[in-house]
């Protein structure tokens, strides 16, 4: 495995010029699968050749439908707080984490943490939780016996996916003039 370097990170927090209330309308229609099959948070990937999927649509979690999120969302300070999650599926191929010329698959589960900041702002921050890459096969014994099972590792968050995240939530709230995301540059080998 190889981690690329960025040139500059990401931000992983943004203030928008909305309530707090605002910014739960906004996520609510962004996040909602209906709006996400429309137009995907992240760019659509097709199945690696070791056969592992990616499903870059998220179930947002609030802190009145928190399941998955565990009470992560129900702790004082959370409570205009989100949780996204996939079920555990890949998201996507990694621009960071790659391994024999491609991106390796990347899972994580997200946590937007929305404070107000002042009059009619709002600050949220994205922090990208359980983050791991799979990095190639290995061989085993496994609930269904011996075989090839992923070899899955811990990674550092990037950055990337986070600012992403960001992004796609501020265009639904109108911030229009957001900067791209870094990712790091792709020298062929």
């Amino acid at each position: 495995m190889e981690r690329l370097s960025l040139s500059e990170a990401n931000p992983t927090s943004f203030v928008f010029d909305v309530p707090v209330e605002e910014v739960e309308r906004g996520a609510t229609e962004a996040f909602s699968r209906d709006h996400q099959y429309a137009e995907p948070i992240f760019p659509e990937s097709k199945t690696t050749a070791s056969g592992i999927g990616f499903s870059n649509t998220f179930k947002m979690e609030t802190r009145e439908s928190a399941l998955f999120s565990g009470q992560l969302l129900k702790q004082a300070g959370n409570e205009h707080d989100l949780y996204l999650h996939n079920f555990g599926d890949a998201i996507w191929p990694s621009p960071v984490y790659r391994g024999n010329g491609e991106g390796l698959p990347y899972f994580a589960a997200f946590h937007l943490h929305v404070t107000p900041v002042g009059e009619g702002k709002s600050r949220v921050e994205v922090k990208a939780l359980e983050t791991e890459i799979v990095n190639g096969e290995r061989w085993g014994i496994g609930p269904c016996g011996p075989g090839y099972g992923w070899r899955s590792q811990k990674v550092e968050p990037t950055t990337v996916e986070e600012y992403t995240i960001l992004r796609y939530l501020g265009k639904a709230l109108g911030k229009q003039d957001m900067p791209e995301v870094v990712i790091p540059a792709v020298t062929p080998r």
